[in-house]
């Protein structure tokens, strides 16, 4: 039986963490880590897995057989300019603790928004006191792009927050036919 292909990972995280993390986590296939300057060298035409996140721009030139390309992160944007890009799938991981981080970051841009916090900060390393007087998260238009599973949690965030959200035509007939979870989302503010 030939050996298994190790799993290339290639993470832009706190490498001590991956490596430590990579120690135990394919014992039946082993990793090849590109954040370890000594993997920078390896030939990589082998390998038929590879879990990425922001991956070297040469990398699919590197790595030419692969089979599946896991993504480390929320989306795959970062791959899909990257030359040589494999017609392989792309699994993406949904993570709770991930769904919540991203969409209370959601949350705080539109309230950063909503209350000209940029400002705020101007006017504070200009020593000025002006204040000011901005709209409610009622009288504020939210439009949420894409219906997946980020998006979905922005949104009932958003609801709480009382913004009022605005979906595009095709996420509202995805929505009613309970095809939610495939799509790429993206949030952008607009006053009304």
């Amino acid at each position: 039986m030939p050996a298994k292909s190790p799993v290339l990972v290639d993470l832009k995280f706190d490498p001590a963490a991956i490596a430590k993390s990579l120690e135990t986590a394919f014992p039946d296939r082993g990793s090849i880590n590109l954040a370890d300057p000594a993997s920078k060298s390896t030939d990589l035409s082998q390998v038929d897995y590879a879990l990425l996140w922001k991956p070297d721009a040469d990398l699919f030139q590197r790595a030419p057989n692969l089979k599946v390309i896991f993504s480390g992160g929320a989306g795959v944007d970062s791959m899909m300019s990257i030359a040589g890009l494999p017609d392989v799938p792309i699994v993406r991981f949904v993570d709770r603790s991930l769904t919540t981080r991203m969409s209370e970051w959601v949350v705080m841009q539109c309230l950063m928004h909503l209350r000209d916090v940029q400002g705020h900060f101007r006017n504070q390393r200009q020593r000025l006191w002006a204040p000011q007087h901005g709209p409610e998260a009622a009288d504020v238009t939210v439009g949420v792009m894409g219906l997946g599973v980020l998006g979905c949690d922005a949104l009932a965030k958003l609801k709480v927050m009382s913004f009022l959200p605005r979906l595009l035509p095709a996420d509202v007939s995805l929505l009613a036919s309970g095809h939610v979870g495939t799509r790429i989302w993206c949030v952008v503010i607009k006053k009304c």
